[in-house]
């Protein structure tokens, strides 16, 4: 059985998790990893290393630099077990000192010595070339000098989007978040952080209201989240708010267990007494004691439970594409009756979520890249960023479209104070988000892109947009929707 690193997702809740996992991964020489996240030249370990050791080289007394460019030697370069608070950091001070003596170099010259240095230029290390390509870039625009590079990289807005562009059909691992993955199918998934808590986060933040006087004056008020509050005038809404809490966490699981097509890996603590639903292993927990077949329907582990066997689909042989489905191919699958039924609350949100279409994925890849468009010099990242979907053409024309009309009508930052993807609180405590909004003193120009058709919801959003706009106090306020497959920009 093969499974090539190209057939595996890792699937995280949060964004930290996934940077976690892909140091585990690079540490462990797998440095072929796709991710939105890990790719950003910056959260990558080899890079930092190369930054702080230029930091060094200008400040000398930069202990915090010094002791983290010590700990990637170690930990990555060495292999070492040593303890890291030890005196064995021979090799590590001596080839810092032997550099130190070219600190007055110009920045392209130091990075390159660096990179000799600790052999950090032996491999094609798609993180280091990503580095070297950006001081060329800086170079040609910025003076030639490691000061004016390191106040740049830790400054500049700009440093933060670089990113390392790896090809979907290139071997490598990918990671990605539960959310991102909706709509999506890998041959193996690997879940290693399945835990997490199915109800409110304590000390969170609730918008409440209440008919009941004189409270009823206040109107929508934040309050902690707490289980206090099933003792006050607002208990309705606190169930409510546990009930939503639990379905999105469940819906989370179902999202997360029916992304892969052969093998599904799930790690999570287990629990020595029944500890509820108020979890996630807490639920994998109850799924197993909850009908005793459903439960020998797994065979018992060292380390755990397996259900069916270790199987990888074997892959047609390639042919012409046709648009011809008379015959199509059916992969049978046999089914097992867990006896496992879901609340029919839980059940419908279940469904809607799997309905979601690649028309949905469009609408996300579309508006996280326009997020990042303030003016023409954002262009070229954002083509890089193109450059690495699998559907580039469809996403680009949709981009182009909307950057265009930006342009045309001057929506840029050299105009505007712009915020994309900002959140808006009504009176009522409910979140809005326009796509991009736009502030010049007391003018304030307010734009959603649509993937999709006309709908009158849209304009009810814009409409809603601007009550808040307006309880903050601009007086002047324009809508727009910009409908990206037709490139109509209509003034609501």
């Amino acid at each position: 059985m093969v499974i090539n690193k190209k057939d595996i997702t890792i699937l995280v809740n949060k964004n930290r998790d996934g940077l976690a996992i892909a140091d585990f991964l690079f540490a462990n020489g797998f440095d072929k990893i796709i991710s939105s996240d890990s790719l950003l030249i910056k959260n990558a370990p080899q890079v930092n290393f190369v930054v702080n050791i230029m930091r060094v080289l200008l400040m000398p007394s930069d202990n915090v630099s010094v002791c983290a460019a010590r700990w990637f030697y170690i930990k990555h370069l060495t292999k070492a077990e040593s303890n890291f608070a030890s005196g064995n950091q021979t090799d590590f001070e001596n080839l810092l000192d032997s550099l130190k003596k070219f600190k007055a170099e110009s920045l392209t010259d130091t990075l390159n010595r660096v990179l000799k240095t600790f052999k950090l230029n032996v491999s094609n290390d798609s993180y280091i070339t990503a580095l070297q390509d950006v001081v060329i870039e800086f170079t040609a625009k910025n003076t030639n000098s490691v000061y004016a590079f390191i106040n740049w990289w830790d400054n500049d807005r700009a440093s933060s989007d670089k990113s390392v562009i790896i090809s979907d059909s290139e071997d490598a691992i990918r990671i990605m978040t539960i959310h991102k993955s909706k709509g999506l199918q890998f041959p193996v998934v690997i879940m290693p952080f399945c835990f997490w808590k199915m109800q409110p986060k304590p000390d969170g933040i609730i918008w409440v209201s209440t008919n009941t006087e004189p409270f009823k004056q206040l109107g929508g008020v934040p309050v902690r989240t707490t289980s206090l509050l099933s003792q006050t005038y607002f208990s309705e809404q606190w169930e409510t708010e546990m009930e939503n809490t639990f379905l999105e966490g469940l819906n989370k699981m179902y999202v997360a267990f029916t992304r892969p097509e052969e093998q599904l890996y799930i790690f999570a603590p287990e629990l020595k007494k029944d500890a509820g639903v108020k979890t996630a292993e807490g639920c994998l927990n109850a799924a197993f004691k909850s009908d005793e077949n459903f439960s020998k329907s797994f065979a018992r582990l060292k380390d755990g439970f397996q259900i069916g066997k270790d199987f990888v689909k074997k892959q047609p042989a390639k042919k012409e594409k046709t648009d011809n489905f008379d015959n199509p191919e059916v992969i049978q699958v046999g089914t097992v009756n867990t006896g496992f039924n879901l609340s029919n609350i839980g059940l419908k949100v279940l469904k809607q979520t799997e309905a979601e279409n690649t028309q949905a994925q469009l609408g996300i890849s579309v508006h996280e890249l326009l997020s990042g468009f303030f003016d023409e010099g954002d262009e070229h990242q954002i083509q890089k960023k193109l450059n690495a979907l699998t559907d580039e053409q469809h996403t680009q024309k949709l981009v182009n479209c909307a950057i265009k009309i930006l342009k045309q009508n001057m929506w840029l930052s050299d105009q505007y104070n712009i915020y994309c993807e900002r959140d808006l609180i009504n009176t009522a405590g409910e979140i809005l988000r326009p796509d991009r909004l736009m502030i010049k003193n007391e003018k304030a120009i307010v734009l959603d892109y649509k993937t999709g058709s006309k709908d009158s919801k849209h304009t009810d959003q814009l409409n809603q947009y601007q009550q808040v706009l307006t309880q903050l106090g601009y007086s002047n306020i324009q809508k727009y929707i910009l409908y990206l497959e037709t490139e109509e920009l209509v003034s609501v």
